[in-house]
């Protein structure tokens, strides 16, 4: 089994196809093909035995020979930050003092995008007491 049928399988690329390939040489060194006759069998139950841990890794993390694969594709869907960002106003700097005051700081911190659509641009629906 290659690197594209890895990958093919939901395997991402880096460590875990690492991990992979050598989940696939400890499967067969602990003698899981001896009872398969033919090699397109081994490749058959290899395929199930990965998509099985790719689509549901956390019920692999007890199993020995399973566990370092698993834990390798495993993300959390959300991983709370150990302490919050600091924020900074649009246009600062750190370290670098504002050099005006007025309409350009006012600018910085404004958001950007557009207002309510006008009478003129908004469609008949939009617009109060005209016939369409």
């Amino acid at each position: 089994m290659n690197t594209k049928d890895l990958i093919r399988l939901g395997v991402p690329v880096g460590e875990p196809i690492k991990l992979a390939h050598e989940f696939i040489q400890n499967f067969i060194a602990q003698g899981n093909d001896g009872a398969l006759p033919s090699g397109h069998e081994l490749v058959e139950r290899l395929e199930a035995e990965i998509f099985n841990i790719v689509a549901n890794p956390p019920a692999f993390f007890a199993d020995e020979l399973r566990a370092p694969l698993a834990r390798a594709i495993y993300r959390p869907a959300f991983t709370p930050r150990a302490e919050l960002p600091l924020r900074r106003l649009a246009g600062e700097r750190s370290g670098v003092e504002r050099e005006g005051a007025g309409a350009q700081s006012v600018r910085a911190v404004a958001p950007v995008g557009r207002g309510p659509r006008s009478p003129s641009t908004a469609s008949p629906s939009y617009v109060v007491g005209e016939k369409g």
